[in-house]
């Protein structure tokens, strides 16, 4: 539901934990790239944007977030300006007629008048939108009669908008846990990639980046993480919640009241 101004600097993250393993990075590259080189080319009917799909906990929201700091806008978040936009589809979604439609318009709009700032300060960037949990918002119409006309409206808006989108200016990531809850005319509008379960080499080393940040040096609880994400984890939530717990644990007991 729609209640107060979207406040952005709520949901910009100063820093991006650093992304361990080759198939991230690859992937983080390579969407900044697509981003960076139509914003610099002036290429206005390029590619739109990408689909992150793929189980809860696989990283899907820390890439998109990993793109924009990669691509320089939290620094320009920092300073003001609005070049990433941040929106759950759940929060998006209103009761009250319309109000979903012009809520969407409204992101788009705000994102083009940032972006002609910053093409007027001469900055290299154009605005990045980040739609977590696209499935909230963007179901698919194959639904039918199960979905009242409201919906197909707020959908159709969303297509009008991309349709129309100035790829010199912006760019947009959706996420999702349920592609194939999506509309199949949203799929082909962006490039879709699918997050595997990561590897547990992979899942270690970011456990051990997490503990590191931490301030946890102990190497018996390094090695115990280790061995508790070899045997439980299977994704980055499990392994968040495993170091979350350990480091509570670690400073009750190392800085006792």
């Amino acid at each position: 539901m729609i209640q107060e101004p979207f406040d952005f600097r709520i949901r910009t993250p100063k820093e991006v934990l650093l992304l361990v393993g080759d198939w991230y990075n690859n992937l983080v590259n390579q969407v900044a790239a697509v981003a960076r080189y139509q914003w610099r080319q002036k290429i206005v009917d390029g590619i739109r944007g990408y689909i992150f799909y793929g189980e809860p906990g696989t990283g899907k929201t820390w890439a998109a977030w990993k793109i924009a700091e990669v691509l320089g806008l939290i620094d320009l978040c920092k300073k003001g300006y609005e070049a990433v936009v941040f929106r759950d589809c759940a929060d998006l979604a209103s009761w009250r007629y319309g109000e979903t439609e012009r809520e969407i318009r409204n992101v788009f709009k705000k994102a083009y008048e940032t972006a002609e700032t910053l093409t007027r300060m001469k900055r290299d960037a154009g605005v990045l939108l980040i739609f977590d949990d696209a499935e909230g918002l963007f179901l698919t119409r194959s639904y039918g009669s199960k979905l009242d006309t409201w919906y197909i409206a707020q959908l159709n808006v969303f297509f009008h908008e991309i349709d129309f989108m100035d790829t010199s200016k912006l760019f947009v990531i959706l996420t999702t846990n349920r592609i194939d809850l999506l509309d199949e005319a949203l799929k082909d509008r962006f490039v879709s990639v699918k997050f595997e379960l990561p590897p547990k080499e992979v899942l270690v080393k970011f456990a051990e980046e997490k503990l590191r940040r931490f301030g946890i040096d102990d190497e018996e609880i390094i090695e115990k993480i280790r061995r508790e994400v070899f045997d439980k984890a299977s994704t980055f939530r499990d392994v968040h919640r495993l170091i979350t717990q350990e480091y509570v644990d670690w400073i009750a007991k190392k800085y006792p009241l």
